[in-house]
């Protein structure tokens, strides 16, 4: 039964994918604040899934000592959920990611849209100085911005080794750092 619910939640998850990513197209044409209900809308969705098909839940803790925005999101990364969670949990946030990502079709357009912070890793700390121009665009705009500082999942219990980046991100735009701990692998 257990292998069938995840066959379930995997056809729901891309169905739920292309179907958000296709019918809000249009919001890209609006205001950016319109492009960011559309990672908010399938973090919602995907998350509804996972508690209906899945029944996996999960709980924030913690989130009524956030500062006021902006802030650096320093989380793990232990599987995709976490991807999803924080562009419900974290609404109008941006996202440091790998540049390979931005070849996703249809996906490309919202990280364009949305100017999501491509970092080309093959750079190593010569990808840090337009990595950090672009998350200040975001600062001043009073967005938070989410960083993964391992630079790649990492297995449960795993200890791994943390980037340069998000000490370069703190260092270069002056705002707090806000460390998140999650189970989700």
């Amino acid at each position: 039964m257990r292998y069938m619910r995840s066959f379930l939640f995997d056809i729901y998850f891309y169905i739920i994918s292309f179907l958000v990513s296709f019918l809000c197209l249009p919001l890209l044409l609006g205001p950016l604040k319109w492009g960011y209900l559309t990672p908010r809308l399938w973090g919602f969705l995907t998350l509804k899934g996972a508690k209906w098909i899945l029944g996996l839940d999960y709980r924030v803790e913690g989130y009524e000592n956030l500062p006021p925005a902006p802030y650096i999101i320093a989380s793990k990364h232990q599987s995709a959920w976490e991807t999803v969670a924080m562009s419900h949990i974290f609404p109008e946030s941006v996202f440091i990611l790998k540049r390979e990502l931005k070849y996703i079709p249809l996906f490309n357009l919202y990280f364009w849209r949305l100017k999501s912070i491509a970092v080309d890793r093959k750079l190593g700390k010569l990808a840090i100085v337009p990595m950090i121009k672009d998350a200040k665009f975001h600062r001043d705009e009073k967005r938070c911005i989410i960083i993964y500082p391992e630079g790649t999942r990492s297995a449960v219990g795993q200890a791994g080794r943390y980037k340069f980046g998000v000490a370069a991100l703190y260092d270069g735009l002056g705002v707090p750092v806000v460390p998140v701990a999650l189970n989700s692998g």
